[in-house]
């Protein structure tokens, strides 16, 4: 896992644990996070983006393809990742549409 593959997944669990207020962190920080959760829309909600970098990072998808092993996404993440991102998987996906429509580009 590179340092910012890491960087993206460790906030991203701080983040939805309520250790770390989104509207605080640097901008180049809140768009590694869109980077990693593949979304292009930067008003995207925060829990949102952070669950789905969560996602990615677990399965070792989008920009944390080619991460040796996936499960190095774990130590940043924690096995189990907090209540709050454990979002319903159509929601993220019809967000990820949505951020993929032509209005969003």
């Amino acid at each position: 896992m590179t340092t910012n593959q890491w960087r993206a997944a460790s906030l991203a669990a701080r983040i939805c644990q309520r250790h770390v207020d989104p509207s605080e962190i640097p901008e180049r920080d809140w768009h590694l996070l869109l980077l990693a959760a593949d979304l292009r829309n930067p008003g995207s909600l925060p829990l949102l983006v952070c669950c789905r970098v969560l996602d990615q990072a677990a399965r070792g998808l989008g920009y944390f393809a080619s991460t040796s092993p996936p499960e190095a996404a774990g130590a940043a993440c924690d096995d189990d990742p907090p209540v709050d991102c454990r979002l319903n998987v159509r929601r993220i996906n019809d967000t990820q549409a949505e951020d993929h429509s032509p209005d969003h580009n």
